[in-house]
């Protein structure tokens, strides 16, 4: 691995000022387009009952409730948070979760360009650009989404960028943001370790590898030094994120309930084997169909170590050729560039999108900027040390691989075009925050409303997330929804049995039932829930398959 506290070179011909900045302003606006175009579709998407949780349990806190205690849920509190941010804000409504969803992909999109840039030729700056934006918010994916992993792929974006500028200026301040940025990603996911462990292990191979020159003669002394400061000031970046959020946490007293939500609850799936630290090959099959687009992205990410290693080997045979010769050959070859930092990010992502339970499409979302980071690189290689520009205009069938990466990019593109208008066509406008039509939840959650008071709880079993998110209620117990019980079964059983003894405590002003559920529950009259319910409640009918039931 080409490590250690050398700077990297990068022999290039700047452009102008002027074309800079006419490039810059391209690549700003491309990115402002593509986060408007994606936040116009995404929240319209089919699979949003997560999305409605999250916004939901943000909702709660703004009004005042305690995450775990109050309302409990597996996930970090930084999804809680930051909805509960977007509520204040903006207040009830859909604003609130679009300002936070595209803030955070217009991060992660300005991170990877100019990680791009800055790891890469100059010239390479609108190819990153249209890279980033082809890939990290495409459908299958639900980059932009308020989901978890959005927020994880905008920190470690952010962390990786802090860590390469730091690596390219050496100015303390970038790496303790790099450090900040990537202690707050596991804060919405458990699995947003990647870009730490990346940064850290490229940083302690770094030490080695000045400690291993050092003692060989073939550097400073003082050389390792900055590298084990480095060490210490990124792993104290990392920590203030979670210290803050254990100290807001421990002011609720709810850092035994946090614990014990998003570190041991989630063993249950270890235990159910939903969850796997070794079978990787079973999550990679689970995985496949959700893979496929991204074949092309991979294909271009395997050539660069290939290109490389080739380019290594003919330059061994060169060894006779005279020092300024070799030099002057030099600057066709692959340079030193970050690709290992990317290599060690995209396979520690990889891992624990696989490591995880589910394994559906977005669970891959954090994976894809060190995938999109290493297809750049064949396309740098191409580059050389004169620019692309350059390059083509010099070997014009350069421009055939050009071509054929934007060939790969325009297919990603069409893969989330189709998914946008599919999503524009069910809103009245594709500017407009509003369905075309009111989907089931919001019919519910609007009877919802003229039933109950703002200051009385409601009731959703099972699990109808978009309910509670649009009827803007409190609910009656700590266990809003039974999806748990549904994945993991008696292994979960404490949270049926919690609810109940809520419900029977608190009851709530509305019970909303599924027809289904209804039945079930019902089959057995004798049931001491059944006859609660049948006691206590008065049906007022089914609306969008769901009974709405009063308290009388």
């Amino acid at each position: 691995m080409a490590l250690g506290n050398g700077q990297i070179p990068r022999l290039s011909f700047p452009p102008t000022a002027g074309h800079s900045r006419a490039l810059l302003l391209v690549c700003t606006l491309l990115i402002g387009a593509t986060v408007i175009l994606n936040q116009s579709a995404v929240h319209w998407r089919e699979n949003v009952v997560d999305s409605h949780l999250f916004a939901w349990h943000g909702w709660c806190v703004a009004e005042g409730e305690r995450p775990y205690i109050d309302i409990w849920d597996n996930k970090p509190p930084g999804i809680w948070w930051l909805n509960a941010a977007g509520f204040w804000v903006c207040g009830e409504g859909f604003a609130g979760e679009v300002l936070i969803s595209a803030t955070a992909l217009a991060v992660a999109l300005i991170a990877f360009t100019a990680t791009a840039r800055a790891a890469y030729q100059p010239s390479l700056l609108l190819i990153a650009a249209l890279t980033g934006c082809a890939l990290l918010p495409h459908s299958m994916y639900e980059g932009g989404a308020n989901r978890t992993e959005t927020f994880v792929l905008a920190c470690e974006s952010a962390a990786v960028c802090g860590y390469v500028y730091w690596l390219r200026r050496r100015r303390w301040p970038w790496l303790i943001a790099a450090g900040l940025a990537a202690g707050a990603a596991p804060l919405f996911k458990q699995s947003g370790l990647a870009a730490a462990a990346a940064i850290g292990v490229h940083l302690i191979i770094s030490l080695l590898t000045a400690h291993y020159r050092r003692a060989r003669g073939n550097a400073s002394p003082g050389q390792c030094r900055p590298t084990a400061k480095a060490v210490l000031l990124f792993a104290a970046g990392c920590g203030i994120a979670p210290a803050l959020a254990l100290a807001a946490l421990a002011a609720q007293g709810a850092v035994v309930e946090a614990w014990h939500a998003v570190a041991v609850f989630n063993r249950v799936y270890f235990e159910a084997n939903d969850a796997t630290y070794l079978r990787v090959d079973r999550a990679l099959h689970v995985f496949g169909p959700a893979l496929v687009p991204l074949g092309g992205v991979s294909v271009a990410a395997v050539i660069g170590p290939v290109w490389r290693l080739t380019a290594a080997l003919v330059e061994r045979r060169r060894r006779t050729v005279p020092a300024s010769a070799s030099l002057a050959n030099s600057s066709n070859a692959p340079s030193r560039t970050y690709v290992e930092l990317f290599w060690l990010w995209f396979v520690f992502a990889a891992y624990l999108a696989c490591v995880g339970p589910g394994r559906r499409g977005h669970h891959f979302l954090p994976a894809l900027a060190p995938l999109g980071l290493l297809a750049l690189y064949p396309v740098h290689v191409l580059a050389s040390s004169a620019g692309l520009g350059r390059r083509i205009t010099a070997h014009p069938s350069s421009a055939a691989i050009i071509v054929a990466y934007l060939y790969v990019l325009a297919l990603l593109v069409s893969g989330t075009a189709s998914e946008i208008g599919r999503c524009w066509r069910s809103k009245s406008h594709w500017y407009s925050l509003e369905y075309a039509a009111e989907p089931p939840w919001q019919q519910q959650a609007a009877l919802i409303r003229r039933y109950a008071r703002s200051d009385e709880a409601i009731y959703v079993w099972g699990w109808s997330p978009g309910t509670y998110r649009y009827a803007y209620r409190r609910c009656a117990a700590r266990f809003a929804t039974f999806e748990k019980v549904g994945q993991l079964g008696r292994r979960v059983q404490f949270i049926l049995e919690s609810a109940l003894d809520d419900l029977r405590r608190n009851p709530p002003r509305v019970f909303v039932i599924s027809r289904p559920d209804l039945a079930g529950v019902m089959r057995t009259p004798s049931d001491e829930f059944a006859q609660w319910l049948s006691t206590h409640y008065e049906d007022r009918g089914v609306t969008a398959g769901m009974h709405i039931m009063t308290a009388r």
